[in-house]
């Protein structure tokens, strides 16, 4: 299901309310199996609490929600380590 701009718009104002360090990235799911990536402006980083992907989640439906940590190593080398946030009941 595509979301709609009143989606987007409340999706904007949840990320508004816990700025951070973390660039976001949305993925959207298109009719015909495809994806659409929106990559917003750096000044889009958040600061990804439980309580921010709870109501990211709340909007947008159970297990949409996921983030990549990246960390750099000893030595420079970069690790990733993908994370989901799933809710408890």
């Amino acid at each position: 299901d595509v979301p709609s701009a009143k989606k987007l718009s409340a999706l904007r104002d949840i990320l508004a309310e816990y700025p951070g360090g973390f660039p976001v990235a949305i993925f959207l799911d298109l009719p015909g199996g495809r994806t659409a990536t929106l990559e917003p402006d750096i000044s889009w980083t958040i600061n990804p609490t439980s309580e921010c992907l709870m109501k990211i989640e709340a909007l947008c439906g159970r297990n949409t929600v996921s983030y990549t940590l990246k960390n750099e190593g000893i030595y420079g080398d970069p690790k990733r380590n993908r994370r989901r946030y799933i809710p408890r009941d």
